[in-house]
């Protein structure tokens, strides 16, 4: 029995580090739906239940084994009970912040871009940066002209994208800068802010095939 509660033991631990960095780190760029969001804690409560169990084994067959088990066995259940009722609330938070996004693209479709904008923050404000989210009330935003508010967002959107997402992000703020805000100046600092971050890059000369494209030269 010694490899068997060795062999759960590892596989316990390597589960509950995978299934806590999947919820509990909450990657930004995957997004997981609330409906699903119990399932996932419903595999980390198991995998967290499972390499304490392992390690009971290992207890078990050791030299504690009658003075430990039956503590240590309580103080699983315990444990995971308590990480259950965690991930139930999590859940329910997802499922709110779901329909607020349903409601938001809704919104959109009946063409009132203010109550969208509206709901896309609250979402935001819930669930953490969203590219998806951001770039739906950017639009928004642009639609009401509210463009300084949009330069915000468009920002964020910025920090948030990798690798070839950045240009098209800053190709957005530039755009925006030269056109509805006006600032030539500033759209100047924007283009060769983002030459400078891809110089020498594999991305340098698409780059220079974008601002072409954009009328960013």
């Amino acid at each position: 029995m010694l490899p068997a509660g060795f062999i759960l033991l590892a596989v316990g631990l390597i589960s509950t580090l995978l299934g806590l960095s999947r919820i509990l780190l909450d990657w930004p760029d995957f997004e997981i739906p609330g409906g699903l969001f119990t399932l996932f804690g419903a595999a980390t409560v198991g995998t967290i239940a499972s390499t304490f169990l392992g390690l009971g084994v290992v207890l078990y067959i050791g030299v504690f084994k009658f003075i430990l088990l039956g503590p240590y066995l309580v103080f699983v259940a315990l444990m995971t009970s308590h990480l259950w009722e965690l991930i139930k609330v999590r859940g329910e938070e997802g499922r709110v912040s779901d329909r607020i996004y349903e409601q938001a693209r809704s919104q959109e479709n009946l063409h009132n871009p203010a109550r969208a904008a509206e709901l896309y923050r609250e979402y935001v404000e819930r669930t953490g940066p969203s590219p998806a989210a951001l770039e739906r009330l950017a639009s928004c935003l642009h639609e009401l002209e509210r463009y300084r508010e949009e330069l915000d967002v468009r920002e964020h959107l910025f920090l948030l994208a990798k690798g070839r997402g950045k240009i098209d992000a800053g190709i957005r703020k530039a755009l925006l800068l030269k056109g509805p805000l006006g600032d030539e100046g500033g759209a100047r600092r924007e283009v060769e802010s983002l030459r400078s971050l891809f110089f020498n890059t594999p991305f340098e000369r698409e780059l220079e095939d974008e601002f072409r494209e954009a009328g960013l030269e």
